[in-house]
């Protein structure tokens, strides 16, 4: 697998306890979906990688599902570059073989009060993967991943 085309796993959709205050305020929104300087967190933490050229992203959905694929069922274009989003991981593996020059995200629902060891456990299993990269969905910085 070329080292561009790994997927990158964000750990979101977990319970979002630390931010409780935040979310009674806004809805209960996931952490990923917060809006931080008119941008939601998550792309915030996507675009380090795609500074990067790494394209392809996992979001493991536990709770939270149907926010999470509502706000991506019908995008086009996320963190300014054309995208494609999946809710089967079969078509998210033939899509990497096309190697096209967009964003493909993946939400797979691992379940509920699944922890984030599990829930990274059920998409290295279901999608075979054998080299990926895994990060928090929150996780925000300039770090030079080729470097890492």
């Amino acid at each position: 697998m070329q080292k561009k085309n790994l997927s990158v796993i964000l750990l979101v959709g977990g319970k979002g306890t630390r931010l409780s205050n935040i979310q009674k305020k806004e809805k209960q929104h996931p952490k990923a979906l917060q809006k931080i300087n008119s941008k939601v967190l998550i792309s915030h933490s996507m675009s380090n990688f795609l500074k990067y050229n790494y394209n392809n992203f996992i979001l493991p959905i536990g709770s939270y599902k149907n926010i999470f694929f509502n706000f991506f069922k019908n995008k086009k274009f996320f963190c300014g570059k054309k995208c494609k989003i999946f809710f089967s991981s079969n078509d998210y593996i033939k899509a990497l073989a096309k190697n096209r020059n967009r964003i493909n995200i993946l939400l797979l629902y691992t379940g509920l009060n699944v922890n984030k060891a599990n829930r990274t456990m059920k998409v290295i299993n279901k999608l075979n993967l054998q080299e990926f990269i895994l990060s928090y969905g929150d996780g925000v910085g300039d770090i030079n991943i080729d470097n890492l």
